[in-house]
């Protein structure tokens, strides 16, 4: 269908849902805005391109998703797209934008583009001067983890989802960060619209405070009959809004808008009260959280607990707990059972965020530019750690904010021993106004020490000679400041007195473990073990010890045991099934944690989430029993949901890659990423972060298989799968099972030893080589299947690395194939477990292009 910008509503959302190509072009697409609107197109199956003056973190991203993205701007980057989408901060002088207007291209801002994005969904839109970004990761956490498989797009990656924007389910929530600024939130048409505070900002959008409260009353009057205004009660601006409202909806018909409140104060239809602070947490000194009763009218609904403090975030969670309980869900109940609030309501980057702790300094950094922001989060940081010294690098928002609201920064800082103002962030802005870092220093006179630091090096410098251990180092800003907390850590670890790191023989003899394991054992409970054998480990029943092992049963243990081990620098391994790796016989050195966290549920759309831990084949069959087909394969597959998300398990003609959504993973820096299944970039047995992996074990001789710092670790995984027939599936499952008891080995092995090679069976090219039910040692090639390695009785990692060398020896010299091994090799090796294939006649190899990565021909 044609689209131009005065295409209407039910237009644009019936080409966005169109199927066919249709290609939208982003001008500013590594912004937070447009970036996460990009990741939700690539997932609907759009195609997208996109250019950005400087490349960065999401460029890279979405350009591993699939996006096309162009560094710099020209008018040859919009041929073909059907529609470009830009920024606020493009100029309508842009060679791109100029460039699609003389071909009829529509350009269009978001305001125009995405209420229809989100045509079809219950439409949850969150909007205030502060808190909308935590409080709509709130809520789309919170309906992820009730099941909802949620679409949202928010303005920073949700702590508990690894992701800023998701598409999810057709027909279901959609959760957006309703934007005031340009008046994006005026193009939407909320079910349920939440309104965090109205408080006057963006003054280059709103020259006045009336003009800022008549845009959010706009807003309100954008909510479709019969819906829901969810307000903040306690917040002055929302109690003008709503009394104005109802002036102008004096005698409205009966499905006109609700207007509920919540909040802290009495009077709110929703309010928490009997506010407490949580536990306090191991290794941070401070308190960590909030415990509070949530009342609904006359009502007692329940006590919650949340990781977040200050009073803003209680009201942040109350908004999200409310709002999900007007969608019909059950949440309450819930929360007895299975909801983990302290990871749901963990919030999203850039809000008090963690960066890292070293030589006892704690280090976060927070998006807060606002002066109700900075008092907000300054307050709950002096809730956390009361007595400690808090030292804050800020650095003002555009010359435009700093200029109006000057005054209002005198008393923002009151809960800051030391406070270090940088140069002012200009962003979009040329015309500094006569104002200057100077004057916001100027304003703080009467604090203790309140100081001009200079650009963002020369803050990190000073802050590098003058913090020290016991502070607590808290970076705000909505520019970049964020990276000066991790340019001081970095130095930190180069100055500072190093933490344990990986000790020599002699240093674990010594007990160099030691506080790990206490570190560990006071967070968690869980005893570690020295010196454990990982034959009774793996499927192999091959390995050596471990010097330190833990088995994991809760994902926040998981997380907790890596976070220890990242601090103490010890190397890590992570072990599922034990299934489709070879251990060497002088084990691993470092931590090795059994991942025991099995959980599965039924999300709606026939969608199915595991945790990594899960056996695959049991994950299977409780899809079967769902009535959910797409998974019969996997009943005859050893080995867990985690190790088959990353090795692109199959077998029958089905694999991972048909019905993965995503998967989420904890980053080497303690972070969680949400990655879709693009972004695996899937292939026979083979995947990117099967690439990582292997590129990490070659580069370290210590954990060959999961050096610490350098891998991500899958925690869990959603599959898409389809309403099945139960006979037809369990016959499906039944003949699988036949087949593999008839073709596969009953013996120990890992798996499939070798890939297959394009066009040919990697079992019949060692059957070929005369090497079926050859033996060295205790291992032996089956006499069932040739690629599977067996353990006879007794066999080592020796044993079979010699089978595997002299049969990837032999198809070379032989054949001229390369047999690519499928199984990892993990752990202390003496010498690589790969030997080097020898010239063959005397030619050496070169890589070939047309091959998977690793594969070589002759030259």
């Amino acid at each position: 269908m044609m689209i131009s910008p005065d295409t209407t509503t039910t237009d644009w959302a019936q080409w966005l849902t169109t199927p066919g190509p249709r290609h939208v072009h982003l001008v500013g697409i590594g912004g937070a805005g447009l970036s996460a609107i990009a990741r939700l197109l690539l997932q609907r199956g759009l195609r997208v391109s996109g250019s950005d003056q400087r490349p960065g973190p999401a460029t890279a991203e979405l350009a591993e998703l699939g996006a096309q993205v162009f560094i710099g701007h020209d008018a040859a980057h919009v041929a073909g797209a059907d529609l470009v989408l830009i920024s606020s901060a493009v100029a309508p002088s842009n060679p791109e934008v100029l460039a699609a207007q003389a071909a009829g291209i529509p350009v269009v801002k978001r305001q125009q583009f995405l209420g229809p994005l989100m045509a079809g969904q219950q439409r949850i839109c969150v909007a205030g001067a502060h808190g909308k970004t935590t409080t709509s990761a709130m809520i789309a956490a919170l309906l992820d983890a009730l099941g909802a498989e949620p679409s949202f797009i928010v303005g920073s990656p949700i702590l508990a989802l690894g992701a800023a924007a998701r598409a999810g389910r057709a027909g279901g929530p959609f959760v957006i960060e309703a934007d005031e600024y340009d008046h994006m939130f005026l193009g939407l048409q909320p079910d349920i619209a939440v309104i965090t505070n109205v408080e006057w900002d963006h003054v280059d959008c709103y020259p006045n405070p009336a003009d800022f409260q008549q845009a959010f009353l706009r807003f309100t009057e954008l909510v479709t009959p019969g819906g829901v205004v969810l307000y903040c009660g306690d917040d002055p601006g929302c109690r003008s809004l709503a009394e104005e409202a109802a002036v102008r909806s004096h005698g409205a018909a009966h499905d006109a808008v609700q207007w509920i409140s919540y909040g802290l104060a009495a009077g709110n239809r929703w309010r928490a009260v009997q506010l407490q602070p949580a536990s306090a947490v191991a290794g941070d000194g401070g308190l960590n959280g909030m415990s509070f009763e949530v009342w609904q009218d006359d009502k007692a609904l329940g006590r919650v607990s949340i990781p977040l403090s200050g009073e803003h975030n209680v009201r942040n969670a109350l908004a999200a707990l409310a709002t999900t309980h007007l969608m019909g869900y059950d949440v309450f109940s819930e929360l007895r059972e299975n909801l983990k609030l302290s990871r749901i309501f963990a919030g999203t980057k850039r809000r008090l965020e963690g960066i890292g702790i070293y030589h006892g300094i704690i280090i976060f950094d927070d998006y807060a530019h606002h002066p109700t922001e900075v008092r907000a989060t300054l307050s709950a940081a002096r809730q956390r750690f009361p007595d400690r010294p808090i030292w804050v690098l800020f650095q003002p928002h555009t010359y435009s904010r700093t200029r109006a609201l000057l005054d209002e920064f005198r008393d923002s800082f009151e809960n800051a021993d030391h406070v270090l103002i940088t140069d002012i962030y200009a962003a979009r802005e040329h015309d500094t106004l006569g104002i200057s870092a100077l004057d916001v220093v100027r304003r703080l006179a009467h604090h203790p020490d309140a100081r001009y630091a200079g650009d963002l090096d020369a803050a990190a410098r000073l802050l590098l000679a003058e913090l020290q251990p016991g502070d607590v180092l808290i970076t705000l800003g909505a520019g970049d400041s964020d990276r000066v907390g991790r340019q001081v850590l970095a130095g930190l670890r180069q100055t500072a007195l190093e933490p344990a790191s990986y000790p020599t023989d002699a240093g674990r003899a010594a007990g160099g473990y030691e506080t790990l394991a206490a570190a560990i054992a006071g967070e968690t409970g869980l005893a570690l073990r020295r010196d454990e054998p990982l034959a009774s480990h793996t499927t192999l029943r091959v390995g050596g010890p471990a010097d330190l092992f833990v088995a994991v049963s809760t994902v926040e243990d998981l997380m907790a045991v890596l976070a220890q081990a990242r601090q103490f620098a010890v190397p890590t391994l992570v072990l599922g099934g034990g299934s489709n790796l070879l251990v060497s016989d002088r084990g691993v050195r470092g931590l090795v944690i059994a991942n025991n966290c099995r959980a599965v549920r039924r999300r709606q759309g026939n969608v199915l989430w595991a945790e990594a831990g899960a056996h695959l084949a049991g994950v299977a069959r409780q899809a079967m029993r769902w009535g959910l087909a797409g998974l019969e394969w996997g009943v005859s597959v050893p080995g867990t949901v985690g190790g088959a998300v990353v090795g692109n398990a199959g077998a029958h003609g089905g694999c991972i890659a048909d019905s993965l959504l995503r998967a989420t993973l904890l980053n080497p820096d303690g972070s969680l990423t949400e990655w879709p299944a693009a972004r695996f970039a899937y292939g026979y047995r083979s995947s990117a972060l099967k690439s990582l992996l292997r590129s990490s074990a070659a580069q370290t001789p210590l954990a060959n298989g999961g050096r610490i710092g350098t891998v991500p670790v899958v925690l869990a995984a959603a599959f898409q799968l389809q309403a099945g027939i139960a006979e037809q599936m369990e016959a499906r499952a039944a003949g699988f099972l036949a087949h593999r008891r008839s073709t596969q080995p009953v013996e120990a092995s890992a798996g499939s030893t070798f890939q297959n090679p394009p066009g040919d069976y990697a079992g019949r090219i060692i059957e070929a080589l005369g090497l079926k039910g050859h033996k060295v040692g205790g291992a032996a090639f089956s006499t069932v299947h040739a690629n599977f390695v067996v353990n006879q009785g007794g066999a080592s990692a020796a044993d079979m690395t010699t089978l595997i060398n002299l049969a990837r020896q032999m198809a070379w010299q032989q054949l001229g194939v390369e047999l690519t091994p499928e199984i990892l090799f993990v752990g202390d090796w003496a010498a690589p477990p790969l030997q080097e294939l020898e010239p063959r006649n005397g030619r050496a190899m070169r890589s070939a292009p047309e091959n998977r990565p690793g594969d070589e021909v002759l030259a």
